[in-house]
């Protein structure tokens, strides 16, 4: 007898970029992370180089997938200066990622 095991969604490589461009030519205009559909509780924040958070998401890998839920550069609707930004991205409350995202204007 042969045992065969479905997985139904595997799950992707996760790719964390660590660069955003929002200038609405469609590349990099917002903080995409790859494979993020995977995961069902999904928390990140932002912040600038004084400590202040400029961005909060707390939702599901699939809803961050969504361009419209994405931080695209921006806090409270107006343009931040380019330079590098903190982030803490928490998948599942147990993987931890920390690092720094430039963003270009």
């Amino acid at each position: 007898s042969v045992m065969i095991y479905v997985i139904p969604n595997p799950i992707a490589d996760l790719l964390i970029t660590n660069a955003i461009t929002p200038d609405a030519d469609g590349y990099n205009d917002t903080w995409k992370i790859q494979g993020i559909e995977a995961f069902d509780n999904v928390k990140i924040n932002i912040f600038n180089r004084w400590g202040d958070e400029i961005f909060i998401f707390d939702g599901s890998g699939l809803q961050y997938s969504d361009p419209l839920n994405q931080w695209d550069g921006k806090y409270k609707d107006r343009n931040l200066p380019s330079g590098s930004y903190l982030f803490i991205l928490i998948l599942d409350n147990e993987s931890v990622h920390k690092g720094t995202i430039s963003l270009i204007r």
